[in-house]
């Protein structure tokens, strides 16, 4: 039973990491979106 219950955490636990890299990385395409945005209304000004 122990065992199962390893296995059940380690899954949660890769889980959270694999959303956690998700959303850091989505962090990271918005950060560059408003870059480019940025950038653009300058080169527009």
């Amino acid at each position: 039973m122990p065992i199962v219950l390893l296995d059940l955490l380690l899954r949660l636990l890769l889980l959270l990491l694999l959303l956690l890299l998700l959303l850091l990385l989505l962090l990271l395409l918005l950060l560059l979106l408003l870059l480019l945005l940025l950038q653009g209304s300058c080169v527009i000004a």
